[in-house]
This record gives C-alpha cells, structure tokens and sequence, in this order.
C-alpha cells in the first residue's frame, strides 16, 4: 500500500544508474531523473519535489530556494564539496543540506600522497 502522499526524489543531473530504480522500487517514493539542469530549470524541478539530488556543477542558490519554497526538504549532494550550494538560503527556507560520506577520498589522497614521494 503506497502513502497518501508520495515522496519525490528529483535527480537534476544523471544519477550513476543504480540508486534511482532501488527508490523507485521503494512504496511511496516517485523518482524524476532530468538531464543537467541549471539556473531557473533548476528551481522549477526542485518545487515538485522534497529531496534534490544534485552535483557540484549545479549552482543551487537563493532563486532556487525561492522557486522551491514550501516543499522541498533536502538537498543532496552526490559530489565532493557543497560550496555551489547557499547554506544561508537553504536554512531560510527550512531545507536540510546533506553532504553522503566521500567514500575513499582519504585513501586516494594517501595513495597519491605516497606516490609523489
């Protein structure tokens, strides 16, 4: 049995073609995958949507939270690094920014590390 209210997770760039279809499986979950967007197309996807996954080439700023007010929830970034994202919007307007784990980012700093040495 689906919720009354699905939740929407938006890629607004092209996810690595694994995590969307495991949420689209998931009940209550309704998955949009979009091609890189940017700037206004950018605000219009994240205002039908609670979670917006995005990389750091995608500028998400006051506009876009704007666009969005009201219900998106969280921004997920899937790249190192959130400064494309403004975190004093994203508090404005009560959207959580969330940064996954790097994953091996320390390990390949160390490997090169040795490596130049």
């Amino acid at each position: 049995m689906r919720p009354p209210n699905p939740i929407t997770v938006c890629f607004a760039a092209p996810d690595d073609d694994s995590l969307g279809p495991v949420l689209q499986s998931r009940p209550g979950v309704v998955v949009r995958s979009h091609p890189r967007l940017s700037g206004a197309a950018l605000g219009k996807a994240a205002a039908e949507c609670e979670i917006l996954n995005t990389r750091a080439v995608q500028v998400v700023d006051r506009d876009v939270f704007e666009t969005a007010s009201g219900r998106l929830r969280f921004v997920v970034q899937a790249s190192a690094g959130i400064d494309n994202i403004d975190l004093e919007a994203a508090q404005a307007h009560r959207v959580t920014v969330i940064q996954p784990d790097p994953g091996n980012a320390t390990a390949v700093a160390e490997w090169t590390l040795l490596h130049l040495l």
